[in-house]
């Protein structure tokens, strides 16, 4: 009887004990199943992140092109189009995927970076003070501009600010002190938002001096680039810009508007060596973004000489583009 009792006692243990292993082998399995359903979302992410990196660079490779075979004298005017050369959207497989490209003339605006260069960064401070000028904004913001970029700690002029003025903030920071490679630094100069979205457009960050457009030169580049020029001189070159145009630095230097202006023939080109695209996907609930920019060669060779991925709508609000609806035709056709 007793050894009965005992028996039945053992086998309770035993069926406790199974059900325990029990639970503890279905608890590893759910944490496994789980842990593989991650994985496969992780997984699906990454497959498509790198879809989305492709379909990128496949608009990078497009906006080449379109640079490469770019026809600048069928160009929208300036004074309708601003900086847009063209915009894009191409559908992509799935309905509702898509790929919108836009190209910006980095050309037409003033190269800031003059200012960290000791030999031309007088000539540039001057020029930057009468553009700033000539937009209705204070000329003494350029004394800012030529601080954060100057290897010195010399506060220029009366508006002037280097690395104590910043280190007063929480978080700190300092100035440059070298070319700009980026406008999202131009914010931490603490402008106030009207006299950002009226400059910014205007200022280039060139990696190298190339050169002014002649052929696209209007009037507020004008003013800050060539000062003395009469009323019959500016006349006289904006109807040569509105008619033919300049097939060479020389027949622009030489024309009689500019001929008594020293100009030198390395500050000035008839073509446009910078474009940024800004690239957008949309693959199902998922975008992405990429800023490229552009730089062709006296060649003619176009390359990619910045890259950065990641939201970009806040940089291009700044350059007042037509309703992304303006059918594409219509930007051609002016």
């Amino acid at each position: 009887m007793k050894r009965k009792k005992l028996l039945s006692s053992q086998r309770g243990v035993a069926l406790i004990m199974a059900l325990m292993v029990f639970a503890l082998v279905s608890a590893m399995a759910a944490s496994v199943m789980s842990y593989l359903a991650k994985e496969r979302d992780v997984i699906a992410q990454v497959q498509e992140t790198v879809q989305l990196k492709q379909q990128l660079l496949g608009g990078e490779a497009w906006s080449i092109h379109a640079f490469l075979q770019l026809n600048e004298s069928s160009l929208t005017s300036f004074d309708r189009s601003k900086w847009l050369i063209e915009q894009k959207t191409f559908p992509l497989e799935e309905e509702g995927d898509e790929m919108t490209v836009i190209l910006l003339d980095r050309q037409t605006c003033f190269n800031v970076n003059l200012l960290a260069n000791e030999e031309s960064a007088e000539q540039g401070y001057q020029q930057l003070k009468r553009l700033f000028s000539n937009l209705n904004q204070d000329e003494k913001l350029a004394d800012q501009v030529k601080d954060w970029l100057d290897a010195d700690q010399n506060i220029t002029g009366a508006a002037g600010r280097e690395d104590e003025f910043y280190q007063a903030f929480s978080p700190s920071f300092r100035t440059a002190d070298h070319a700009l490679v980026s406008e999202s630094t131009m914010p931490l100069w603490q402008w106030d938002q009207d006299q950002l979205s009226i400059l910014l457009p205007w200022m280039c960050l060139w990696p190298q001096a190339m050169g002014t457009n002649v052929n696209r030169f209007p009037e507020t580049l004008q003013k800050a680039l060539l000062p003395d020029m009469t009323a019959e001189q500016k006349q006289t070159l904006n109807a040569r810009l509105d008619s033919a145009g300049f097939n060479n630095v020389k027949d622009f230097i030489g024309q009689e508007s500019v001929a008594d202006h020293n100009l030198k023939e390395a500050d000035w080109r008839t073509n446009m060596a910078y474009v940024d695209a800004f690239i957008k996907v949309t693959l199902g609930e998922r975008q992405m973004s990429l800023h490229s920019r552009l730089i062709k060669s006296n060649d003619g060779d176009v390359r990619v000489y910045g890259r950065s991925y990641g939201p970009n709508e806040w940089l291009l609000s700044y350059f007042d583009l037509p309703n992304t609806d303006l059918a594409d035709d219509e930007l051609e056709a002016n």
